[in-house]
């Protein structure tokens, strides 16, 4: 399970830079390779995650919109379709979760990586993220 996105990078970034310091103190060797191998997995696991893809009724158990709701959503273009025309689906990334909303187990994980990195977003650039 996922915890929130933020704090895994900054902790790749910290095994990063510990990766450096056993490079400059001991040599190229397997401590540094590992760890720096490990980080770039972390960061991959998570980047795949953000890509995974929701048919309307998933991303609505999800989510806690209806199905409908969604779909008219992603006919106007508020939300992206990552689907076909008349078989939208919806990226983890692009999802919006209702507030007060609790996603069933399977997918909470990856559902506070998207929320995290959408709250992140929504700081550094105010204008994306909400509706007005």
């Amino acid at each position: 399970m996922f915890v929130l996105a933020e704090p895994i990078r900054a902790l790749v970034s910290k095994w990063k830079e510990e990766a450096v310091d056993l490079r400059i103190r001991f040599g190229e060797g397997p401590a540094s390779k590992t760890l720096e191998s490990l980080s770039e997995e972390l960061l991959g696991v998570m980047d795949a995650a953000q890509d995974r893809l929701f048919n309307l009724e998933q991303a609505a158990a999800a989510a806690g919109y209806s199905a409908d709701h969604l779909g008219r959503q992603v006919r106007v273009g508020k939300i992206p379709n990552a689907g076909r025309p008349n078989a939208p689906k919806i990226a983890l990334r692009d999802l919006p979760m209702k507030a007060g909303h609790l996603p069933s187990t399977a997918h909470r994980g990856e559902l506070t990586v998207a929320r995290a990195e959408r709250i992140a977003r929504s700081i550094v650039s105010p204008e994306e993220g909400h509706d007005g």
